[in-house]
């Protein structure tokens, strides 16, 4: 996804303030699906994601196990 962001950049520099824009809202919104997840399922993250095999961190406490 990064790669084809910077390709759209380079051929479409006008786009740059839109693709900024895009990249804020989509973050925003993983954020507060994943928080909603975690409050209504208590261990769904630790549950579908492994930590030690992405990057061992953790944002967010998960009471569930």
């Amino acid at each position: 996804m990064l790669g084809g962001a910077i390709a759209t950049i380079l051929c479409r520099p006008d786009l740059l303030s839109q693709a900024i824009k895009g990249a804020l809202n989509f973050t925003g919104f993983y954020f507060l699906f994943f928080s909603a997840m975690a409050a209504a399922h208590p261990g769904f993250v630790t549950l579908y994601w492994n930590h030690a095999n992405i990057s061992g961190l953790q944002i967010c406490r998960d009471s569930g196990g």
